[in-house]
């Protein structure tokens, strides 16, 4: 595996700098499903330099950089370009999608990693309120375009959960409707102001059974 332990020049370090201010204005605006780390090639023993949302990722500044991010290091160099983007997992089993992208310095030479992972079992909720009080779970019915979207959101997180459990032959077609409310319960979806009556349009069902179904998936996380 290469070695990509060099010293920063001055203009390296200011470049460094550069992505941390970047690193804090992309985690305010994405939210808590996005971990952003930065690396720095100078010690790779402590390479890491900046951490945002890091109780995700569980490792903080000073900790190294792994051999796999440093193999997506190399893909990306060999592939000629300076980023590469996947679907992983991390050491829990949690899904997300990754970005690694190259940090140049002086003279074009690799000085640093930025790593984004985004994690895909992050509530909705949570993915479109982040930090703004103005865009929380209570107030994401406003109108305009905003809403349109946020419609387009919650409808294509329905046909999702229902994708899945219809092609899913282990789940008898009597659950089906059961399974996919409790799916998106466990996505925070109902905490949005109009879900309920939307699944229970999509679903065929009253809204009745669906605050059913709801209840029931309540009780069961409690017991967990």
């Amino acid at each position: 595996m290469k070695d990509y332990h060099i010293h920063l020049t001055l203009s390296d370090l200011i470049t460094m700098d550069s992505y941390k201010g970047m690193m804090e204005g992309l985690g305010n605006y994405l939210g808590e499903g996005y971990v952003i780390v930065l690396y720095s090639m100078e010690d790779m023993e402590h390479s890491v330099v900046k951490v945002i949302n890091g109780s995700h990722a569980g490792h903080g500044e000073g900790t190294a950089v792994t051999d796999p991010l440093l193999r997506l290091m190399e893909e990306a160099e060999n592939g000629g370009k300076d980023f590469i983007t996947r679907f992983t997992r991390n050491k829990d089993g949690d899904p997300l999608k990754t970005a690694a992208i190259l940090v140049r310095g002086e003279v074009g030479r690799i000085i640093g990693l930025l790593c984004i992972d985004f994690y895909l079992n992050t509530g909705l909720p949570q993915i479109l309120s982040g930090d703004a009080p103005e865009i929380s779970a209570n107030s994401l019915s406003g109108s305009g375009v905003f809403a349109e979207n946020l419609d387009e959101l919650i409808m294509e997180r329905i046909r999702e959960a229902r994708s899945a459990v219809m092609d899913d032959e282990d789940i008898l077609p009597s659950r089906k409707n059961k399974e996919i409310i409790r799916s998106l319960y466990r996505q925070g979806l109902f905490a949005i102001k109009g879900t309920v009556s939307k699944v229970a349009g999509c679903l065929g069902v009253s809204r009745s059974t669906v605050y059913t179904h709801i209840r029931n998936a309540a009780a069961a996380a409690r017991l967990k």
